[in-house]
């Protein structure tokens, strides 16, 4: 079904028991599988794909050669950069906007109002909060989850299983190491590296140049200087103020 007042592109293409709402733009060589389903006012852009099942909201902008894939769904006001692609049963939520080229892999779900800059990606089944923001180049990686109001700068990397609470920042080209559990409202700098399996406390603050080994602990409200590095272990107390350069053995 297509509703009233939609424009379909030439050689655009409508799979069996799709339904386009009213207003909506098909462009040029785009397809909609079959049992998809369009919102209405959505545009989609030339060459994009709709998967199988897959379910947009009203509002959706999905850009050239931007693919949404079988069963997967994009919520009310939403935008997708060309070349976007999102995986198979992947969620979004509402308003959340897609740069060009990047990815959310299959069963990933993107809180409401969250952003994904250009060429990021979201890895298979990880989670994203609400008003997440996600620099350009920067990666979740498979299972790990970022809570509501997070930033992770461009080049950041959340590794598999890594768990972020709520208002965490992650600076620019740092790494958060596999199964690391990290407290709302820590603060971690730019080019830092925090391995697999640490745990910061509530409120941390991490320097830029930091190294934290694997299994180290930080308390809540620690504040950990530039260029620190904590030995693999570790634990430092609730409230420590470590200057920096320092090494904590």
């Amino acid at each position: 079904m297509v509703g009233d007042g939609s424009t379909l592109g030439t050689k655009a293409t409508i799979g069996a028991g799709a339904q386009l709402g009213t207003q909506v733009s098909v462009g040029e060589k785009a397809t909609v599988k079959e049992g998809a389903s369009v919102g209405d006012g959505s545009t989609l852009g030339a060459k994009a794909t709709i998967g199988a099942g897959a379910q947009l909201g009203a509002q959706v902008s999905v850009g050239e050669s931007a693919t949404v894939k079988d069963g997967a769904s994009v919520g009310d006001g939403s935008t997708l950069g060309a070349k976007a692609t999102i995986g198979a049963g992947a969620q979004l939520g509402a308003q959340v906007s897609v740069g060009e080229s990047a990815t959310v892999k299959d069963g990933a779900s993107v809180g409401d109002g969250s952003t994904l800059g250009a060429k990021a990606t979201i890895g298979a089944g990880a989670q994203l909060g609400a008003q997440v923001s996600v620099g350009e180049s920067a990666t979740v990686k498979d299972g790990a989850s970022v809570g509501d109001g997070s930033t992770l700068g461009e080049k950041a990397t959340i590794k598999a299983g890594a768990r972020l609470g709520a208002e965490v920042s992650v600076g620019e080209k740092t790494s958060i190491g596999e199964d690391a559990l990290i407290g709302d409202r820590c603060a971690i700098g730019d080019d830092s590296t925090l391995k697999q399996q640490v745990v910061l406390g509530m409120d941390v603050i991490v320097g830029r140049n930091t190294q934290i080994k694997a299994a180290a602990q930080v308390g809540d409200r620690a504040s950990i200087g530039e260029a620190v590095t904590i030995r693999a272990g570790v634990v430092v107390p609730a409230d420590a103020v470590i200057p920096d350069g320092t090494v904590v053995k």
